[in-house]
């Protein structure tokens, strides 16, 4: 019989359209997603129990069909993962390492070490100095 194909072709199209909802005896919603979950749960315990050589053989053939179609994707999508999770670290590394931006002419706190702490430049002073939120109001004027 060519349950086990069948069991394939569908779980080549939940890899296609994993969000498609079917209604379960007509009323309940339920995405096909979940019922493939059920659907490979159900051949790695076929494989397992079933004692019959040539039957693990037409498990493992069906599979191997829908592997040989969807694994080189499955593996760009993993190689992509681990880049973008590289990439992410490398950035966030190059943010925590870099130095501060601002910091107060006064007490010397940074954004860095205050994040919540707000920095901005006295009207009266100019853009020379930049103050923090406590210091802005009174400080020395630099003219």
């Amino acid at each position: 019989t060519p349950f086990y194909m069948n069991l394939s072709l569908f779980l080549a199209f939940v890899t296609l359209f994993p969000d498609y909802k079917i209604l379960l005896f007509f009323v309940l919603p339920l995405k096909v997603k979940y019922l493939a979950w059920v659907n490979v749960g159900f051949l790695v315990f076929s494989m397992i129990v079933n004692p019959d050589l040539t039957q693990k053989l037409i498990v493992f053939v069906s599979l191997l069909n829908y592997l040989l179609f969807f694994g080189p994707q499955f593996l760009k999508k993993t190689n992509s993962k681990w880049q973008n999770k590289d990439r992410r670290k490398r950035f966030f590394d190059e943010i925590n390492n870099s130095p501060p931006i601002h910091r107060c002419a006064v007490c010397g706190k940074t954004e860095k070490s205050h994040p919540q702490m707000k920095f901005s430049y006295c009207r009266i002073c100019g853009d020379m100095n930049e103050y923090c939120e406590e210091h802005i109001e009174n400080h020395p004027h630099i003219t």
